[in-house]
């Protein structure tokens, strides 16, 4: 009974984990993507277009999400994966630069800063 009883906890925990993961990968490979909006939108000093004729990010792997777009805004959207995660990076033009903020769903399938409060 005991070693059933672990498996019904190990096995959602490792899931989990498996899902967050994913998702942190993504983020790690946005980086050319964000780059371009930014170098867009501080040249027009607006966001209004920064991410039009930007390429949505190739996500290499086997872990790729179902979905990637990048929104005329510059906002990134990126959602699929083992659990449908979705995340949504923002850019904000902030004193002549662009800083960047995730939202994202499952409290357990994105890391902590990403995690809409509840």
């Amino acid at each position: 009974m005991l070693m059933l009883a672990v498996i019904v906890v190990v096995i959602p925990q490792y899931s989990d984990y498996r899902a967050r993961a994913q998702t942190d990968f993504w983020l790690l490979q946005l980086g050319a993507t964000k780059q371009a909006i930014a170098a867009k939108a501080i040249s027009a000093g607006a966001l209004s277009a920064s991410g039009m004729g930007v390429p949505v990010p190739v996500i290499k792997g086997k872990n790729q999400p179902d979905l990637a777009e990048v929104r005329p805004d510059g906002v990134i959207f990126l959602q699929g994966g083992i659990d449908g995660q979705f995340v949504a990076v923002i850019p904000s033009l902030q004193g002549g630069g662009v800083t960047w903020r995730c939202i994202g769903g499952s409290a357990v399938a994105v890391r902590r800063q990403c995690r809409v409060a509840s």
